[in-house]
C-alpha cells in the first residue's frame, strides 16, 4: 500500500511551475457553538454521505485506496488519483458492493480524474460549489468513504490558499485546510461547504502547523474544468496561449509572444498589463496561471490589458498544447533568456 504521505507529494509535485508563490496568514472567522457545529454537520453529512465512494487503484506503484464521489446520477465518479499512467485495474466499493470502474479521462496537472460505473443504481452525486466563495475561517467538512457514520465527516476550517509547493508554483491555488482525522483513506475525499456543496477535493494531511493538521485540498473548479473539457473534448488537455511573463514578478506584464500564436493573432501586445482574464481579475503573475489552467481549448476568453494609459480589450482563442505550433520566440527575456522558458510561459 502507498503511503498516503509520499502519494499526496507525488500528487502536488506534479502541479507545480517553478518559484515561489504567498502562503496566507492563519486567520479565524466567527466560531460556532458545539451545538450549531454538530447541527451543520449533520446536515452536510446527510447531503454527502450516499454519494462518498472507495477507489482502490492497482498501478506499477502498487495499490492505493482513496476516495471518489458521484458528480452525477448516471455513474460519474471524480476522484484524484497519484499518476496520469494507465491504471490496470480501478475498483470501486459502493452500497457493500465492489464494481469495475472505466477511467474515463484525467487531468495531467492535478490527477483529478473522471471515472465511469455502468450498470449501477448510482446516487444523483454531490452539487459542486465555488471555492472562490469560501473566506478565511469559514468551517468546511470533508466526508470519506465510511459513509455509515457520522464521525467520518471531518470538520475543518479554510485557513489560507496556498500558491506554491516546496518553493515551486502550483498549476493552480490550492485551498490550506485546518482538518483532524484525515487518514490514509481520505485521499480524494470531497470537502464541502456548510451548504453541502463541494468546495475541493482533500489531498491528505502534509504536515502539522501551530499543533493542527494541516492539508491541502484542490479547488472544486478543477473538477467543473475537467468535467467541461471532458464533455467538449472527450479528454482533458491543457490550453496553450503563447505568452510569457517573468515568473515570480508582482506586475502581469506580457514580456514575450511566439508567432503564430493565439495570443498574438488575437492582437495581445509585448507590454500589456493583463488586468483581467475572462470573470477573474489579475494582478501578478499567479492570478495569470489560475485564469489559464482554467481555459478550455477552442473556447474564447476576453483578456482586459492595459496598454499604455488606455483600457483594451482582446479576445483570445486558446488552442490545445500539444497542437503549439514549433516557432522562435519573438522577444528575448532578461540576460538573453527567452521570458517564459522557466514556466513563466501559457
Amino acid at each position: 500500500m502507498i503511503s498516503s504521505t509520499r502519494r499526496a507529494v507525488i500528487v502536488l509535485a506534479g502541479m507545480c511551475l517553478s518559484h515561489s508563490g504567498d502562503i496566507l496568514p492563519l486567520a479565524l472567522g466567527a466560531d460556532k457553538t458545539e451545538e450549531e457545529l454538530a447541527a451543520i454537520r449533520s446536515t452536510v453529512f446527510r447531503k454527502a454521505c450516499t454519494s462518498v465512494v472507495q477507489v482502490n487503484t492497482t498501478t506499477a506503484l502498487g495499490v492505493e485506496s482513496g476516495c471518489g464521489f458521484f458528480v452525477d446520477g448516471a455513474g460519474l465518479l471524480a476522484t484524484v488519483l497519484s499518476t496520469v499512467e494507465e491504471s490496470e485495474k480501478i475498483v470501486v466499493g459502493y452500497g457493500g458492493r465492489q464494481f469495475n470502474a472505466r477511467l474515463l479521462a484525467v487531468d495531467p496537472a492535478t490527477r483529478v480524474a473522471l471515472l465511469k460505473l455502468d450498470n449501477v443504481n448510482a446516487s444523483p452525486g454531490v452539487e459542486l460549489g465555488r471555492s472562490h466563495l469560501l473566506e478565511v475561517g469559514d468551517y468546511v467538512f470533508a466526508v470519506n468513504h465510511a459513509t455509515d457514520v457520522i464521525e467520518q465527516c471531518l470538520t475543518g476550517r479554510l485557513s489560507g490558499r496556498e500558491k506554491d509547493f516546496r518553493g515551486s508554483t502550483f498549476a493552480t491555488s490550492m485551498l490550506r485546510v485546518n482538518i483532524v482525522g484525515a487518514g490514509d483513506d481520505s485521499f480524494g475525499a470531497p470537502v464541502l461547504d456548510r451548504d453541502g456543496k463541494v468546495c475541493g477535493v482533500l489531498l491528505l494531511k502534509m504536515h502539522e502547523q501551530h499543533g493542527t493538521a494541516v492539508s491541502y485540498v484542490l479547488p472544486v473548479e478543477v473538477v467543473h474544468k475537467v468535467l467541461r473539457d471532458y464533455h467538449k473534448n472527450g479528454k482533458v488537455e491543457q490550453s496553450w496561449l503563447g505568452l510569457g511573463m517573468e515568473a515570480g514578478t508582482t506586475s502581469p506584464e506580457i514580456k514575450m509572444l511566439k508567432p503564430e500564436s493565439p495570443a498574438s493573432t488575437a492582437g495581445l501586445q509585448i507590454g500589456d498589463i493583463v488586468c483581467r482574464i475572462g470573470e477573474r481579475k489579475v494582478r501578478e503573475y499567479q492570478d495569470v496561471v489560475d485564469a489559464c489552467f482554467y481555459l478550455t481549448a477552442g473556447e474564447s476568453v476576453n483578456f482586459d490589458v492595459l496598454r499604455g494609459l488606455r483600457e483594451v480589450r482582446v479576445m483570445v482563442v486558446p488552442i490545445a498544447l500539444a497542437e503549439r505550433p514549433e516557432v522562435p520566440t519573438t522577444q528575448q527575456g532578461p540576460e538573453g533568456t527567452k521570458a517564459g522558458e522557466t514556466g513563466g510561459e501559457e
